[in-house]
């Protein structure tokens, strides 16, 4: 989890808010103190674990919805591009 939490923090540095991205550092810090403890129970890192993990899906939520904006162009109404000529040769020709 703490890869993963790196990883994505590493990938979207521009698109990440700051506010996030310290939130984020913070419980990778905890978990990786309890980890090194060696009375460290189960349960505990099992906790911080879901904390990081609840983190995290909240900022891949706005890095997916913040992507799935700006790619949508003004006034597009999401509908099926038209196939081309090729494609229903192409799809006719796999049918025989």
């Amino acid at each position: 989890m703490i890869y993963t939490a790196e990883k994505t923090l590493t990938d979207a540095k521009d698109k990440v808010a700051t506010e996030d991205k310290q939130s984020i550092e913070e419980k990778i810090k905890v978990l990786r103190e309890i980890i090194a403890k060696e009375d460290a129970s189960t349960e505990e890192i099992k906790t911080k674990t879901d904390e990081l993990s609840k983190e995290l899906s909240k900022v891949g939520e706005k890095l997916y919805q913040s992507a799935k904006t700006s790619e949508k162009p003004a006034g597009d109404t999401a509908a099926e591009p038209e196939a081309k000529p090729e494609d229903k040769e192409n799809k006719e020709d796999k049918k025989e």
